[in-house]
């Protein structure tokens, strides 16, 4: 954006962004210590219920098919203390079917695994889970698009390029998309590939949420006090925030 837009937007609380595709869900489009997130459009009937309200859905830890060749991710850290909310899906039970399945019943979702993009696959990036019984592996846009998520969970992907998608000049379609069409109230994704540190990161802005400050002021202090702490973290500005 130009400077003079910039400067514009300055004394905003929270900016929200409606572009057309392909410029819906480019990173960087504003500078990182605004708070602003890309306005989809796919607004969920009726108030969604509280947060803290249904299940807390982490995925983690995952079997991916061993001929993938997919290194094993280490399982998230979450703070000290039990949470009666969470609910984990780990190594092979961490199935599409049961994501999906799980996700119906959640208010928070987490998705701690591999994402992959390849057009020669699909349209937007496919995030890597273990395999059922007949061999798929692969959670689709598509596939969440389809299915539904009736508790307008808040939606955390922690998985390289889980935002990545075909330039199309007539539709935004990505995996943060899919999962506003099916009901999410946010979701948070990025655009670039992330370190197994990320998992701290959108953990961090969680419990910003969870302290009630909106969703893009808790990226964007999480993203100003990463970058003070860690300046070479560039990565950081790539994770978006869909609404």
């Amino acid at each position: 954006m130009p400077p003079s837009v910039q400067e514009a937007l300055r004394g905003c609380d929270e900016v929200q962004v409606l572009a057309p595709p392909p410029v819906n869900g480019l990173p960087r489009l504003l500078p990182p210590d605004l708070a602003w997130s890309y306005r989809v459009g796919h607004a969920t009937p009726g108030q969604p219920p509280p947060v803290d309200s249904g299940t807390y859905l982490v995925v983690s830890n995952v079997d991916t098919p061993a001929a993938l060749g997919l290194p094993r991710l280490p399982s998230m850290s979450h703070p000290p203390g039990q949470d009666s909310r969470r609910v984990m899906l780990e190594g092979a039970r961490a199935t599409p079917s049961r994501v999906l399945e799980a996700m119906g019943a959640a208010t928070e979702v987490e998705l701690h695994t591999h994402g992959v993009f390849s057009q020669e696959l699909s349209d937007a990036s496919l995030l890597m889970l273990a395999p059922e019984r007949d061999g798929r592996y692969a959670l689709s846009a598509q596939q969440v698009r389809t299915h539904g998520l009736p508790k307008a969970p808040l939606v955390f992907l922690a998985a390289c390029g889980a935002a990545r998608t075909a330039p199309f000049p007539h539709e935004s379609f990505s995996l943060p998309v899919a999962f506003l069409e099916a009901g999410a109230r946010a979701v948070l994704a990025a655009t670039v590939d992330i370190p197994d540190s990320a998992g701290r990161f959108f953990n961090d802005v969680r419990e910003r949420i969870h302290a009630g400050v909106a969703p893009a002021v808790a990226l964007r202090d999480e993203r100003q006090a990463w970058l003070q702490a860690s300046p070479g973290d560039r990565w950081v500005h790539d994770v978006l925030l869909f609404q």
